[in-house]
């Protein structure tokens, strides 16, 4: 008896980490884009920009 209960609690901690597994990648796929509209300005000049571009910050 005692070598089920090892098997049985095994296999809950695997169907745990699996769930667990799942809720992360379900979390990471729902990731919001960055706010639209966001304005920002700089007191130096800068080049290679475009006007109505979108700009990737940190390559997002």
């Amino acid at each position: 008896m005692e070598n089920k209960s090892h098997a049985l609690a095994a296999g809950a901690s695997v169907l745990a980490m699996l769930a667990l597994f799942d809720w992360i990648g379900r979390m990471a796929d729902t990731r919001q884009p960055c706010i639209a509209g966001v304005r920002t300005s700089s007191p130096e000049a800068v080049t290679g920009l475009q006007p109505q571009a979108s700009v990737r910050y940190k390559g997002r």
